[in-house]
């Protein structure tokens, strides 16, 4: 890795330039967009995203109306028809413009020619994976042999129960790696890992895919016996898989998803967002059970976030202009040295 990449605007540049033609980013589930109109947005470097259940089909579209560029959308999460709140312009599922106000005696416009910013949607099972029309590259050859283990449990999810959208002062490859980071979860959330994790990470890793499985403390396993019956094929670990370089999944005992996403908005900032899914149980037979367990799962997620949103930001005022070759990486941080030497090849 370069010297002072964290702060190097050329360094920004090329991983934007590459990224843009090269990643895929896990947006969701098939379940969050049940509804005619149900939409979900994302913000990626200089963009606003949405992500969108027209009656045709999901579409994703540049979240900017094409008449004066106003958010169409302005909430992260939401049902609504896709027309802009500005002058009212609306769109269809392949982003043409769809209605305009007054059109013959405001202009003279040639609708066939305007369309919104298109992003391509591609699928996993039921997981939504988003890139731009410049990428080429298949999702099945960019997930390689996860991708029939990811559609697996994306058959097994049923419902979202969160979606948060966070603003960390910080760039985006520290977020990553401190998500990526096994080392430090039991010491930094307290309450939280401390209390689930053995701290015996297990890594498997294979060009886009960096998996991690850690093994659950007795006490977690003992306590969760309570409300294990609601639960199916449950298992006794936390897994993380990061899709390189800005998604990924984890989940601990298989009884909760959460899908996470570090998004560049430019060197110093990030945006990241956490979407909690449960999976197909027999919790959705008790809900006052569900409501308990979707709320604790909540609750778990946003102490961690808060958590590393404060280290992210501490790191970053402390190491913006260090060259990361000299920062010590040990082996429970493996999956640190694997990402830097992907964005080496950058």
């Amino acid at each position: 890795m370069k010297k002072n990449t964290y702060s190097s605007e050329k360094s920004f540049l090329r991983e934007k330039s590459f990224f843009i033609s090269n990643a895929y980013i896990l947006v969701g589930h098939r379940c969050e967009f049940e509804k005619k109109g149900d939409y979900k947005t994302i913000d990626f470097f200089e963009k606003s995203i949405t992500i969108y259940k027209f009656k045709e089909k999901i579409s994703a579209f540049t979240n900017k109306c094409v008449h004066r560029g106003c958010k169409i959308f302005t909430k992260s999460k939401g049902n609504s028809t896709f027309v802009c709140p500005y002058h009212a312009w609306s769109y269809d599922h392949l982003g043409r413009v769809k209605n305009i106000p007054f059109e013959k005696k405001a202009f003279k416009l040639n609708k066939t020619k305007i369309r919104l910013e298109e992003w391509f949607l591609d699928f996993c099972g039921d997981f939504i994976f988003l890139k731009s029309k410049k990428n080429k590259i298949s999702l099945k050859k960019f997930l390689g042999q996860e991708f029939d283990p990811l559609l697996k449990i994306s058959k097994n999810i049923y419902k979202c129960i969160d979606y948060q959208v966070y603003k960390w002062a910080s760039n985006w490859q520290i977020c990553v790696e401190n998500s990526i980071d096994e080392y430090h979860a039991v010491f930094l959330h307290k309450t939280t890992f401390r209390n689930v994790l053995k701290l015996e990470p297990k890594y498997e890793i294979k060009n886009n895919v960096m998996k991690m499985k850690m093994p659950l403390s007795k006490n977690y396993i003992e306590k969760f016996k309570k409300i294990k019956d609601y639960f199916n094929n449950l298992n006794d670990t936390y897994m993380h898989t990061l899709f390189f370089p800005y998604s990924s999944i984890s989940s601990t005992m298989g009884n909760s998803y959460y899908i996470q996403n570090y998004l560049p908005k430019d060197i110093n900032n990030t945006n990241v967002t956490s979407t909690i899914y449960l999976p197909k149980s027999k919790l959705k037979k008790n809900p006052v059970i569900e409501k308990f367990f979707s709320n604790t799962c909540i609750k778990f997620n946003n102490e961690i976030f808060n958590e590393d949103k404060d280290i992210c930001e501490s790191i970053y005022s402390n190491v913006k202009n260090d060259n990361p070759k000299e920062h010590i990486i040990g082996n429970l941080e493996l999956r640190i040295n694997s990402f830097r030497k992907k964005l080496d090849k950058i």
